[in-house]
Parts: C-alpha cells; structure tokens; sequence
C-alpha cells in the first residue's frame, strides 16, 4: 500500500519533517524505517520520546517497515529512511511503494550536488537508479509547498562521468 510519503532524509525526524510535512499531510503515525536506529537503544529511546501533534511516532526495523506498508494504515502514514540503501533494501524486502521522496540529503566527502538540498554519493546514484529501473518514481521536494523535481536516471549517472 501506498503511503503518504516515503521520505528521504539523512536527519531523519527533524523540524522540516515534524512540523512541514506532518501539517501539510496530517499523518496518523510517522515511521522511522531504519535498522540502525531500531537496533541501538539509546537511539531509539531519543525518536521515541518525540511528540507530534495528532501523530504516533514508530521507530521499526526495516523489515517490520514492510509489514507496516502492508498495512492498510500504511496509506495514512509518513515513513522516512536516513539513505536511499535503506530505501532500495525496502523495496528488494517486499514494500510496496511507487514513489519516493528526496528530502535533506548533506554534503559530505564523498558525495556531490544534485540540487541545493541534495546530495548524493556514487552508492546512493546507484541505490536510486536501481529504484527508477523498477518502476519506483523519485522526487526532489525539500517542503510541500515547493515544487517537485522528478529525478531521472540520467541526471543521477551524470553525477559521477
């Protein structure tokens, strides 16, 4: 089942997040899918103890994500992953979704510029031409009132010629 958004986001839960998307899109539950957070209790007691507004907050696994988008919940969900890995792993374990969302993705040594908000490591080009070649539509959209920029394979690969 499609959810609301699937999102992108290397911080993850933040203010964009917590206060853009969850007003603009008013999500029963907001799930964190992310196996490194899921595993490291200290991690998970921080993301648990934030509250939203006529939201639940879940912290799973990424394998209790793809139950949770089996789910008919799921289509009144906000679920965000920290890397576009954790999303293609996801999509190879079974979750349903055709679209994804590029949210806050940082600079770092290893990765170069996309767009202002976004960028990108050689593994996360892969990671997301690998979503797009089955069939998964990618977005660049840093707030809802922003415009969408749909991401082709081609602007990905021609990150790293």
């Amino acid at each position: 089942m499609q959810p609301l958004l699937l999102r992108i986001d290397d911080r993850l839960l933040h203010g964009k997040v917590l206060i853009a998307w969850a007003v603009a899109l008013r999500p029963a539950r907001m799930v964190l899918a992310s196996d490194a957070v899921a595993n490291d209790p200290e991690r998970r007691a921080i993301y648990a103890a934030i509250t939203a507004e006529e939201s639940e907050i879940a912290v799973l696994s990424l394998e209790d994500a793809v139950a949770a988008l089996r789910e008919p919940a799921a289509a009144h969900s906000l679920f965000v992953c920290g890397s576009p890995a954790e999303v293609r792993r996801l999509h190879a374990m079974g979750g349903e979704f055709t679209q994804v969302n590029l949210g806050g993705l940082h600079p770092g040594s290893e990765k170069r510029r996309l767009l202002p908000f976004v960028c990108l490591s050689r593994q996360d080009c892969d990671d997301l031409c690998a979503l797009i070649a089955a069939g998964v539509e990618v977005e660049a959209r840093e707030l809802p009132g922003a415009s969408r920029v749909r991401v082709q394979s081609s602007a990905l690969e021609a990150l790293w010629k």
